[in-house]
């Protein structure tokens, strides 16, 4: 009777446990509670399907808890990150942009400072190793507000710290879409209020008087000679040297060195045709219409001055 129950027992356990008939078994564990997990597979064919795990009673399983801070930073980041798009899609020039922007405010808003820190190893062979470009935007107008970046290169920290300056201008509404400055317009009211405000100057009767004095002193003494110093002035300007040497005669041959060279190249290509070059006076040059006209005009108005000045000579007296 045993010997059966055995044979029995044992045929069963082999059948229902053995490799050829069974698939693979995991070990399941002791497990308190019970709880149903959804897992999605990463499949496509089985992305949309979702299996039902029922665990055993006695299970244990952690609880993991998220604060609620966390996920509103996360949306912030996210939301941080799609307005920065946005504004390089709007500026796809930062830095002209904000050169432009400056010039565009009457006076100096920002600066810009770069640095690289170089860090020297230990050991005298080895090279300095050179860091990231720092760029910091400085800005005192519309608030005194700081803006840096680091980068490989001076200009990808440029444009970033740029970008960061026109997100900051953009979203308090300092700069439009063209890239112009946008003023508060409380500000603008109180500057017009300002300006078009009658002046009301007030003078005492001393300051009066002694205006009054200064005016009747230069109407009776200093105008008459101003006048007279610069007719005077005037005169000798016209009897000078210098004024007669800007407009120089036909003697002095003046002509460009233009003309020469044209006179120049007419000599050198002469033909039969053309005559020859005089052995005493060489070649002949001709006066322009201006020259005659100078010339005229300068002795006009040198003979004129002489007229006036004229003095009898000592031959005169044999007349």
């Amino acid at each position: 009777m045993f010997l059966r129950k055995y044979a029995k027992t044992n045929l069963l356990n082999r059948f229902l446990v053995s490799e050829n008939n069974c698939q693979n078994v995991q070990q399941i564990k002791t497990l308190c509670g019970t709880l149903r997990v959804y897992n999605k597979n990463l499949n496509l064919s089985f992305s949309k399907c979702n299996r039902f795990v029922k665990l055993l009673p006695h299970t244990s399983y952690s609880v993991r808890y998220f604060s609620k801070k966390v996920i509103e930073d996360a949306f912030k980041e996210s939301e941080s990150e799609k307005e920065l798009s946005r504004i390089k899609e709007i500026f796809t020039q930062p830095r002209v942009i904000l050169n432009q922007f400056a010039s565009k405010t009457p006076e100096k808003i920002f600066d810009i400072h770069y640095k690289q820190a170089v860090v020297a190893p230990k050991g005298g062979k080895k090279k300095n190793i050179q860091n990231d470009w720092v760029c910091t935007y400085t800005f005192i107008w519309p608030e005194k507000i700081k803006f840096e970046s680091a980068a490989i290169s001076k200009g990808k920290a440029a444009d970033k710290a740029a970008t960061q300056a026109l997100y900051w201008l953009y979203k308090n509404k300092r700069i439009d879409e063209r890239g112009c400055p946008v003023y508060d317009r409380s500000v603008l009211k109180d500057l017009q209020s300002t300006l078009n405000k009658n002046i009301h100057v007030t003078i005492s009767e001393n300051s009066m008087e002694r205006i009054n004095k200064i005016w009747s002193d230069y109407e009776s003494e200093i105008k008459s000679k101003y006048e007279d110093t610069f007719k005077e002035a005037k005169q000798k300007l016209l009897n000078t040297a210098s004024a007669f040497n800007k407009d120089s005669t036909i003697d002095d041959q003046d002509f460009s060195e233009e003309i020469n060279e044209i006179e120049d190249n007419k000599m050198d290509s002469l033909t039969d045709q053309q005559p020859p070059i005089h052995p005493v006076f060489g070649k002949v040059m001709i006066p322009t219409q201006s020259a005659l006209e100078r010339r005229e005009r300068t002795l006009e108005q040198t003979f004129r001055h002489y007229d006036e000045k004229l003095t009898p000579l000592p031959i005169d007296g044999y007349v």
